[in-house]
Formats: structure tokens, sequence, C-alpha cells
């Protein structure tokens, strides 16, 4: 089962210039030194109803957590905004979603944004980016997690960390006026259109 939106479609019909006065001052409240913790559903974003017995998700971004943690060692501190765009399935992920996600990030002043999402259309979601938010002078990094980041063995954790690894070296090395995007998953980098098509997370 695929995700409810046509790559090519939102590629295609995407314009944040019309859809911008929508917004209004909607993400004025975000910081632009700040890393941005995108929640955007998925496994990583869920957690464990004891009432239920069921995995339930959650609004809020998992890397929160794992950057409260990092913050709380005292070596470094990373200083965040946090926006939960929606909790649901990534085989849920409708148009209406992609829209909202790439008007956050175009309209947020964040240059550094971190975006954790469903394992089922990671690639799907990094490929309308890379297409869409070529002209953003933006580092935006995308992850998920095979596991639910509130289980004792996730991989959430690890991914995270090094999507944030990834972004830091990338913002040393970055070329201004260009969009640097990757997705990064289980220790591996991936950068480009063809690579997202070709991925196989889990291979």
């Amino acid at each position: 089962m695929t995700a409810r939106f046509d790559i090519n479609a939102v590629c295609k019909t995407y314009n944040f210039t019309r859809r911008r006065k929508a917004l209004r001052n909607r993400y004025a409240k975000l910081h632009k030194d700040r890393v941005l913790l995108v929640g955007f559903g998925g496994t990583i974003s869920s957690g464990y109803s004891p009432v239920t017995e069921t995995i339930v998700p959650l609004f809020q971004s998992q890397a929160v957590n794992t950057v409260s943690f990092i913050n709380s060692l005292g070596v470094n501190h990373v200083k965040f905004d946090n926006v939960g765009l929606v909790a649901k399935d990534s085989r849920d992920l409708t148009t209406d979603d992609m829209c909202e996600l790439l008007d956050l990030l175009h309209a947020a002043p964040n240059t550094n944004i971190l975006i954790t999402c469903g394992t089922y259309n990671l690639s799907r979601v990094a490929e309308v980016i890379a297409r869409v938010c070529t002209g953003l002078n933006k580092i935006i990094g995308l992850t998920g997690s095979a596991m639910p980041a509130g289980y004792f063995a996730t991989d959430a954790g690890a991914n995270i960390l090094s999507t944030l690894s990834v972004m830091h070296y990338a913002k040393k090395h970055k070329t201004d006026g260009a969009c640097a995007m990757f997705l990064v998953f289980h220790g591996k980098v991936y950068e480009t259109v063809d690579e997202f098509r070709a991925i196989n997370l889990f291979s």
C-alpha cells in the first residue's frame, strides 16, 4: 500500500507563492537559529497504549526527546523548535499533508530542519522535498525508524542522532543558495532522487 498522494502531481502543482497568504503568521514564533524538529507521523512518532494495548500515533516529533536527552548531558546544547504536523500511519498521508509540509519548509525561518516520518513512504516524501525545495537555502534532514521511539529496543535515537550529525557536517560545507537535503537511515545517507527511488530501508 502506498500513500494517498501522487508524487508527480504534488511536484507539478505545488506553488508556495499562491499558498503563502493563507499561512499568515502561522510560523512567526519559530527561530532562524534553531533546529526545527518536524513530526510527520509514522512508526517513529508512535507510542504504546497500555489501555488499548495498541500502537498509538503521537503529534510531537520523537526527535524532541532525543535532542532533550543530548542537551541534558551538557556537552552540546542544541536549541530547537518543534512542530507536529500529522499523527498517522505514513501510508495514510494525503496530498494535503504533503502540501502542508512543503508550506512549512518554505515559510519557516529555520535554516536547519529535521523531519521524522514513517518508513513506508520515507523515500517518497524525500523525493517530493528534493524536487520542490531545490531553491531553498536550507539544510533538511529526513529520517524514521523501524521500531517506535517509545520502545526499549528502538533504532529511532540512533537515526535521529545520525541525521543531526549529517546536518551539522553539511552546515560546514554547504554552498550558499542551495538546498542540502538528506535521507538518513541505519547509518546510510541518501542524497539524490535516484537514490531515494532505489532505496530499500529493510534490505
